[in-house]
Formats: C-alpha cells, structure tokens, sequence
C-alpha cells in the first residue's frame, strides 16, 4: 500500500477514462490499492496515520475477525493498475496489519484511452483480468496477455474433458494459475532472475519459457511439459547452466536494444514497437517519411517527424496490429512480434499493388492475407512463396530497370 495515499478524482483528470465496466468480486492485491475517493483529506498521510489506525472501527473489526466473521468485499475503484477504495479503509489495514497479500473486492474499473503505450497495455490487462478474474499478472509487452489467454482456453478444454462437465473460463482460469502458473512464477523468483531484466516481469519470463515450451515441443512432436522445459532449453543448455543463464542466453536478442533499434526510437519517438529482424526498422522509416510528406501536405505546413510517428502509428499501424491479434495470426508465427506482422502485411499489400497497378490498401491486403491463412498449406509456407516470388520480382524489375539504363530509355 502507498504511503501517501491518491486522490482518484485528480488521476481521473490526468488519465481522462474513456469508459467503465464493472469486474465483479475479484482478489485485489493489496500492494495495488494506492488510493482513495473522495477521502483523500481524511488519509493524505496514507492509511496508517495513528489516529485512524486505532479507532473503534479498527478494533470493531478486528473482534469480528476473531471470531471467524466473514467480512463484507471492499468496494473500490480501478485506473489502470492502480486501485482506489470507495469503501473498506478500516479492512484495508486490518489485512496489511495481518500479513494479507489480498482482499476480495468488488471492483469498477475505468479505462484509460489507447492513446499510448502504456495505455494500450492496460487495457489488453483489463480485457484479460474480466475474462479470467485474475488480478495479480502485470506484462509490459502488447499481445502477451491474448497467449495467457489461450492457455487457458487449453486448460478449460482439458478441465472439462477430465471433470466430463463444462467448467467456466473463470473456474479454468484460477486451476491454472493455482497448478501452472504459480509454480512456474516461484521457481523464477526463487532464482531471482528479475534481477537480471529489471524492466520485466515475472509474467514476462513466465511467457518466454511458455513460447520455449512450445517451439520445442513442436520440434520433438510431443509437449515436453514446463518442468523440461525449465531444466534446460536444448540449444542453449550447459550443464553448469542455470535457468537464469539459459534465459539470457535465449532470450537475449529478443529482450537487448539494437542500434538499428535504437536510432528509430531517437528518430520516432516509437519505443514500443518491437522487431525481430532489426533490417525492418528501415522500412517502418520509410514509411512513416512517407506519411511526412502527406501530412504536410494535408496541413499546408512542415509537420515535425515526432508528430508524423504518432500519427502514423495510431492511424495506419495500430489499426491494422488490431486486427491481426484480433484474428489470432500472431498463433501462427512463434518468434514474430506484432510489428513483423505488419511488415509482411505491407509487404503483401505493396506487392500486389504493383501487380494489379494500384493501391489495393490495407484492407484488401488483409483479405489476400486471410485466404492464405485459410489455404490447406501452411500459412509459413505461404509466405515463404509470396516472398520467394517477391524477390524474383524486384530480380526481373532491376534487370529491365538495368537495360533500361543502357539505352537511355525509362524504366517505367
């Protein structure tokens, strides 16, 4: 719990929510309930002013407790990550003062606007905990929280096929994170190797060993199970190894800046899309030069390359990274991030525009992108073609392109 406790109206004004649901019952994690509403005057010192620790209420409650009375749920509010108390203080530190790590409570969550990415997180968070209940699993990377999710999905299906009746998402997803998931979590906390990555989570490493997990399986043609696949990571694995130095090992050029990197985020502003293949950031320069020179145009002035980046991202890029979580194409692709995906759709897109003679946008692109999804060939394989053909397109077009020079005739 915070020392100086928040006043939910003033970060209400700073965040600016655009709509609210209500979560239902839920555990809340103590350490998230940061604030007050409507209090704040009563408890701007934090909720263990001396005054308010020791009154009758406090003690009231602590008699109940005693005698196994079930008390009512808090009634807070939620912003993001944080949580406010609309009522239960009193409760509030009772439980900090009895060791809790969680209390239930009934929660209405407000939701900050996906204009920024920190913002976009939190609300992919907030999808995640209504489905499933679960309050306690903090990412810090898009598209994360959609893989938890169908993990659960598989747990559900095996949960109903073993109990032979259909279990609820919820129920579902509190067995997996009571066998999967916390065992997994204790294991990497157990050999601190956040210390190692302290711009992630535990979630965050929990999700890496889970694609691990899955690309080898996949490889060996069986499910080798977390408990394999926490030993060792077959090509990176040593015996002196431990598991924080196989995670670095594998992980590391996934997780470390590169320069190519580097220098779009100086140049964009864009810090928060993320490329397998550092080479793409050149084209994502490209082409939000191109949406440069559009906006300028459009607003009869010179617009800034940092005002270009937003507006690109937020009119071209997140539109379209929506819509390929949406339809779960990121499933299909192991090591590939959003970011590659677009890529390769705008690869596609550009592609068939110079075959057909016109821009065929976005949205026919991803048609093109969906009858190859649905084809009976794998979709890698499919890519693999398209960009195969690709190459021996650009091939051909130098080469007229070339002849073209020599007789001083125009390519075109």
């Amino acid at each position: 719990m915070s020392q100086h406790f928040l006043e939910f109206n003033e970060e209400y004004e700073k965040e600016k929510p655009v709509s609210s649901f209500d979560l239902g019952i839920v555990d809340v994690p103590l350490i998230q309930i940061v604030g007050t509403v409507g209090r704040y005057r009563d408890f701007d010192k934090g909720l263990n002013a001396a005054e308010f620790v020791n009154g009758t209420r406090l003690r009231k409650l602590r008699e109940a407790l005693v005698q196994g009375v079930e008390l009512p749920p808090l009634e807070l509010y939620k912003l993001k990550e944080h949580y406010f108390i609309v009522d239960g203080h009193h409760r509030v530190v009772l439980a900090g003062k009895a060791g809790k790590k969680t209390l239930k409570a009934h929660v209405i969550e407000h939701l900050p606007p996906g204009n920024s990415f920190e913002n976009l997180i939190a609300r992919e968070r907030s999808e995640f905990e209504l489905k499933t209940g679960l309050t306690d699993i903090s990412l810090t990377e898009l598209a994360q929280y959609e893989k938890l999710l169908c993990q659960i999905r598989e747990h559900k299906h095996f949960l109903s096929e073993r109990e032979k009746r259909e279990v609820s998402f919820k129920y579902a997803a509190k067995d997996w994170h009571e066998n999967i998931y916390t065992p997994i979590a204790a294991r990497i906390e157990e050999e601190d190797i956040l210390s190692d990555y302290p711009d992630r989570s535990i979630a965050d490493l929990y999700v890496y060993i889970s694609d691990h997990k899955w690309m080898e399986s996949r490889r060996k043609g069986y499910d080798i199970g977390f408990s394999l696949a926490l030993q060792h990571f077959h090509r990176y694995k040593s015996p002196e190894k431990t598991l924080r130095e196989l995670l670095k090992d594998l992980f590391s050029p996934f997780i470390t800046r590169s320069r190519r990197r580097k220098i779009f985020q100086e140049r964009t502003g864009l810090r928060d899309i993320i490329l397998s293949d550092e080479k793409g950031y050149s084209k994502l320069q490209k082409q939000i030069a191109e949406h440069k020179y559009y906006l300028s145009q459009r607003a009869g002035r010179e617009v800034s390359l940092d005002e270009a980046a937003s507006e690109w991202r937020y009119e071209i890029f997140e539109p379209v990274r929506k819509v390929l979580e949406e339809e779960r194409f990121l499933f299909g692709f192991s090591r590939k991030t959003p970011a590659d995906l677009y890529l390769m759709l705008s690869d596609l897109k550009w592609f068939e525009s110079e075959k057909r003679g016109y821009d065929i946008g976005f949205a026919e692109a991803m048609e093109e992108f969906r009858k190859q999804r649905h084809d009976s060939r794998s979709i890698r394989e499919r890519v693999r073609n398209l960009l195969k053909t690709l190459r021996e397109y650009l091939v051909e077009r130098e080469k007229h392109c070339g002849e073209g020079a020599k007789t001083g005739l125009s390519s075109e």
